[in-house]
């Protein structure tokens, strides 16, 4: 028999840390919209998380997109609109990498956008959010992802993007517990270029009414 046995617990590893607040950013787009013009909702989803941003002002965030491309298109987008951000995926050379992890490290720039392959076993202290910019391919992705921040007996925001009604729900069914909704009341969701043209038209009917009137 055993002498003073230790039990060692081994945590799920389908639990997400209780140490880590999750969001969900849901701003529903419709599908017709999502499916006819993705210019469009390209430029919503950047405008949400410009939104988010500036909502939660991170010390240090971690942005994952599920493409390399993605990950480049929105480190220029973000930089273009102030944002110190650097970035990490698969195609860069190690030398690359390394001075991006270094940047980011040691807070020359607040904001890492990754793809998941390139974040794999990354282990960076003191991350205080990671944003999903697009929403993971499984649970286990997820679950990989957040856990970038809330570590080392710290808190940490963990906040999902989308304007999918059918991602929202998978999202919540599998961390229904844990999720709660971020609050997108102050988020201004710009016009398509239909009601751009509806609005320039009834301005111009205003404008031409108005002058009848003075004469």
């Amino acid at each position: 028999f055993v002498m003073k046995p230790k039990i060692l617990k081994i945590n799920n590893p389908k639990e997400t840390n209780a140490a880590i607040d999750q969001f969900l950013a849901f701003v529903p787009l419709d599908s017709a919209v999502l499916k006819k013009d993705k210019t469009y909702a390209g430029f919503v989803k950047r405008e949400l998380l410009r939104y988010v941003l500036r909502q939660e002002n991170p010390e240090s965030a971690i942005i994952f997109c599920n493409r390399k491309l993605e990950v480049a298109q929105l480190t220029r987008s973000l930089m273009r609109h102030g944002f110190e951000c650097c970035s990490i995926h698969g195609d860069m050379e190690q030398d690359q990498r390394f001075e991006s992890l270094t940047s980011f490290g040691q807070g020359t720039h607040k904001i890492l956008i990754a793809s998941d392959v390139a974040a794999r076993g990354l282990d960076i202290p003191n991350v205080s959010h990671v944003i999903n910019y697009d929403i993971p391919k499984s649970q286990d992705d997820y679950i990989h992802r957040i856990g970038r921040t809330g570590r080392a007996g710290r808190s940490g925001r963990a906040i999902t993007l989308t304007l999918h009604e059918a991602d929202a729900a998978m999202l919540s069914q599998h961390v229904r517990d844990v999720i709660q909704p971020f609050d997108v009341s102050g988020f201004d969701v710009p016009p398509t270029e239909a009601q751009k043209k509806e609005q320039r038209a009834a301005r111009r009917a205003s404008s031409s009414s108005s002058s009848t009137s003075a004469s």
